[in-house]
């Protein structure tokens, strides 16, 4: 499992779904677990008050980063 996220209620769904597929599309890709109460499904949330998601909004993979050549950990 790549990621594990947790949706606490229903204004953070978005997030906590987006956030697990920037990390299914990182690479190496693999698969991630979004779970959520059955309390947290059955709230009942104000459609005004929910952002518009798109397409372009989507979050972008994680892109590897070298460690430095001067950490603390270079002389290892």
């Amino acid at each position: 499992m790549r990621h594990v996220g947790e949706i606490r209620n229903g204004r953070n769904a978005q997030d906590v779904v987006l956030r697990a597929l920037q990390f299914a599309e990182s690479e190496p890709k693999g698969p991630v677990y979004v779970w959520a109460q059955r309390e947290v499904t059955e709230e009942h949330l104000d459609p005004e008050k929910v952002s518009d998601v798109r397409a372009g909004e989507v979050w972008s993979p994680i892109e590897p980063i070298p460690l430095s050549k001067s950490g603390p950990y270079s002389t290892i």
